[in-house]
C-alpha cells in the first residue's frame, strides 16, 4: 500500500508546542534514535515512493505531525517496517531502548493524526457545549487517550498492563494517566459521588472507590478538594502528561459538564453512534495497529542485543503471554521504558529474571519501612496521612512481586517526593523516595534522578 499525497492536512494537526511533539523530537536526537531514524528512512520510502521524505530526525517529527489523515497507516506501516529493520542493526541494550522510545513516542503522534480537531470543535460550537466535553466511540483508554493528546497536548505514556487481549495473546499498553471513574449514574448527589470516585483514582494511586463514600455521596473535604485540584495540575501542568478521565458509567451529561468545567480539564464519554472524531480508520481499527506495534516490540525486546547475557543461552525466548512483570520490565514504554528480556526455563511460564534485578527489588520493604518511620515524624497531621497512604500503595504493589505494577508504584513515588518537597522536614522523606525510585529504576525502566 502506497500513499502519494503530499498536501498537509491541518483539521489533525498536533500543535508544535505540544509537549509530546518536543518530546519526540528529543527522543530522535537520542544515539539510539538516529539509528531508528535510518530504518525508518527505509521504511518510509517503501511506503511513500512519490513524496518527498525528511532529512532528519527532527524534520520526521514535523512531517508526521502534518501528514494528511489517510496517510495514518501508512505511517504505522513504516514505524513497525523501521522496529523490524532495527531488530537486526546489534544495537546494545541502551540504544535500542532509546530507539524503541523513539518509535513509541512516534507512533503516538501518527495515531493522534487520525483525529479530528476541527469536526470536534464545530460540533461543540453546533451544540453550544464545553470542549472539554469529549465523545468517543468506546470507553477504551487507548482511543480516549490519543483523542485526548490530540486535542489538548500533553506527552502520551504508555505503560503495559495486565489486561490480556484474547486475540494477540498480549498484554496491551494503557495510557498512564488515564482513569475510568465508575461513578454512580443516577442519585440526587452524582456530581460529589464523581469527585470522591476521581479523588479515589486519582489521588489515592488508583484506589478503588469506596462503596460507602460513593453511593452515600459522601462530599470531599476542602483538603480532599485542595488535593485533587493539585494533582491535576501536577499531572498536566508541571509533568506535562495527557490526562485522560473517562466516565465508565451512563452518568448524565450535565453533571460531566460541570465537573469538566470546575476542574478545568477534558472528560471523556461514550457515545456509540460517534464517528466524527475519528478520520480515515475507525477506534477498532486504530486499536488494532497499536495491538501490531506492541506486538512487535515485545518480540524485538525479548531479541538478545550486543552485550546481552542476561537470558540463558538456548532459553526460547518469552512470549506476550508470558509473565505480566517482565512484560513491565521489557515494554514500559514511550518516557518511562525498560529492556530487561525475560525467558521461560522448560515448560514452564515462570520468568528468569536476573539476579541482580531480584536483590535490588528485595531491598525495597525495608527502605519502604524506613520512609514511613520518616513520614510518621512529620509535623503536619495531613501530609502523614496523604504521604502514607502512597506509602501503603507502593507496599501493597512490591508485595505483588511479578505482578506489581510500574504505572503505579512510579506515580506514588512522584507523589511523595512533590509531596514533601517544601515540607518541614520534608527533605528527608524526599531523599529517601528518590533513592527507592532509583533502586527500582533499573529494574522497571524509569528515567534515574540525580
Amino acid at each position: 500500500m502506497t500513499e502519494n499525497h503530499d498536501t498537509p492536512d491541518d483539521s489533525t494537526y498536533l500543535p508544535k508546542d505540544n509537549h509530546h511533539f518536543q518530546f519526540t523530537i528529543e527522543l530522535m536526537c537520542t544515539e539510539g534514535g538516529r539509528v531508528f531514524f535510518e530504518q525508518l528512512h527505509k521504511g518510509l520510502g517503501k511506503f511513500f515512493k512519490e513524496v518527498p521524505l525528511p532529512d532528519t530526525e527532527g524534520d520526521t517529527v514535523n512531517w508526521f505531525t502534518s501528514r494528511p489523515a489517510d496517510q495514518v497507516r501508512s505511517l504505522f506501516f513504516a514505524v513497525r517496517e523501521a522496529l523490524e529493520l532495527l531488530a537486526k542493526t546489534g544495537l546494545s541494550k541502551e540504544h535500542r531502548r532509546a530507539a524503541e522510545k523513539a518509535a513509541a513516542a512516534l507512533y503516538c503522534i501518527a495515531a493522534c493524526r487520525s483525529i479530528d480537531t476541527e469536526a470536534h470543535n464545530t460540533h461543540c460550537n453546533y451544540n453550544k457545549t464545553t470542549h472539554l466535553l469529549i465523545e468517543s466511540p468506546n470507553r477504551e483508554p487507548l482511543t480516549c487517550a490519543i483523542i485526548i493528546t490530540a486535542l489538548f497536548g500533553g506527552k502520551l505514556e504508555l505503560v503495559s498492563s495486565d489486561t490480556l487481549d484474547h486475540n494477540t495473546g498480549i498484554y496491551l499498553p494503557k495510557p498512564l494517566h488515564a482513569y475510568k471513574l465508575d461513578a454512580p449514574s443516577a442519585g440526587d448527589h452524582a456530581m460529589q459521588a464523581l469527585e470522591r470516585t476521581a479523588f479515589n483514582q486519582i489521588v489515592g494511586g488508583n484506589r478503588a472507590t469506596d462503596c460507602e463514600n460513593s453511593l452515600d455521596n459522601k462530599p470531599l473535604s476542602t483538603d480532599e478538594h485542595s488535593d485533587l485540584t493539585t494533582q491535576i495540575e501536577e499531572i498536566q501542568v508541571r509533568q506535562n502528561h495527557s490526562l485522560t478521565l473517562i466516565i465508565n458509567t451512563n452518568l448524565q451529561t450535565l453533571t460531566c459538564l460541570e465537573f469538566a468545567e470546575k476542574y478545568r480539564v477534558p472528560v471523556v464519554v461514550e457515545n456509540c453512534n460517534t464517528t466524527y472524531i475519528l478520520t480515515g480508520m475507525n477506534a477498532s481499527t486504530l486499536q488494532s495497529h497499536i495491538k501490531l506495534f506492541w506486538k512487535l516490540v515485545q518480540e524485538i525486546c525479548t531479541t538478545p542485543s550486543s552485550g546481552d547475557d542476561s537470558s540463558p543461552k538456548g532459553a526460547p525466548a518469552m512470549s506476550g503471554t508470558g509473565n505480566t512483570y517482565n512484560n513491565y520490565l521489557a515494554h514500559n514504554m514511550a518516557v518511562n521504558h525498560g529492556d530487561h528480556s525475560a525467558a521461560q526455563a522448560g515448560d514452564k511460564n515462570t520468568a528468569i529474571i536476573g539476579r541482580e534485578q531480584q536483590f535490588e527489588f528485595s531491598k525495597i520493604p525495608p527502605l519502604l519501612d524506613e520512609l514511613q518511620q520518616t513520614v510518621g515524624e512529620l509535623s503536619s497531621e495531613k501530609a502523614r496521612d496523604g504521604l502514607g497512604k502512597q506509602i501503603a500503595t507502593i507496599k501493597t504493589e512490591v508485595a505483588k512481586n511479578e505482578k506489581a505494577d510500574p504505572g503505579i508504584i512510579r506515580k506514588a513515588i512522584e507523589t511523595l517526593k512533590s509531596g514533601s518537597e517544601f515540607l518541614d522536614g520534608g527533605e528527608k522523606v524526599f531523599e529517601k523516595s528518590k533513592k527507592i525510585y532509583n533502586m527500582l529504576a533499573p529494574i522497571f525502566g524509569f528515567p534515574p534522578l540525580p
